[in-house]
């Protein structure tokens, strides 16, 4: 886009939120070169738990998963967080490495 969508952002509101702070803290988990290899530490695995049980604590969350839960997609809270974590965090075979969700590898490729 020609124009930007923000002029300036208070970096410190961002920073007093445990959930922004979490997600900052995965962006470098993820090699944004497509046909990189890939692999997950236990600190990087730590992390994604981390960020997952702050956001799983919000009232969005509460409602997702009640929604989920209602439309038969996850039979608990635990299946809840295994979809969850499959789909965003699980890496996948793409041609002859892992790579990890190919759509948070172009956004976190952009904010690199």
């Amino acid at each position: 886009a020609p124009n930007r969508l923000f002029s300036q952002v208070n970096e410190a509101a961002f920073n007093a939120r445990p959930t922004f702070t979490a997600f900052v803290s995965l962006l470098d988990n993820y090699d944004a070169f497509i046909g990189t290899s890939e692999f997950l530490t236990s600190q990087e695995r730590s992390e994604i738990d981390s960020f997952f049980d702050l956001i799983n604590a919000t009232p969005i969350f509460n409602k997702l998963y009640q929604f989920l839960a209602c439309q038969n997609y996850v039979s608990s809270a635990s299946d809840f967080r295994s979809k969850f974590y499959n789909l965003w965090f699980d890496l996948y075979p793409r041609s002859s490495s892992a790579s990890g969700v190919l759509d948070r590898r172009i956004e976190i490729g952009r904010a690199h």
